[in-house]
């Protein structure tokens, strides 16, 4: 886990907020430990889909043409609200608009 440089709270990476996702997402228990077994002794559950977290953050990293859009409806929708924003609260919130699009059906 990483350290957020806003409020110094920690914070998990994408690659573990995505494979405990998935994990939850299989009926599984993220935080479940496997203490009991010698081989999987301190493997939560969610490690095992850190390959496929891995892959769908990979996938996401080439935009297509609706999650550009929703960069520039977005940036449109808060240029005068980002003069009140600091500078990475309007990136996130690009970011957002982003990834939204890539749900859409």
């Amino acid at each position: 886990m990483g350290v957020n440089e806003q409020n110094g709270e920690s914070e998990m990476s994408m690659v573990e907020r995505v494979a405990r996702a998935i994990c939850k997402a299989q009926g599984e228990i993220p935080h479940f430990s496997w203490a009991f077994i010698p081989e999987k002794q301190d493997q939560p559950d969610w490690r095992k889909y850190e390959p496929i977290a891995k892959s769908a953050i990979e996938a996401l990293a080439e935009p297509n043409n609706e999650m550009v859009q929703a960069s520039f409806d977005a940036v449109e929708l808060r240029v005068n609200a980002a003069v009140h924003m600091n500078n990475m609260q309007a990136r996130r919130e690009i970011y957002r608009a982003m990834i939204r699009a890539a749900l859409l059906p």
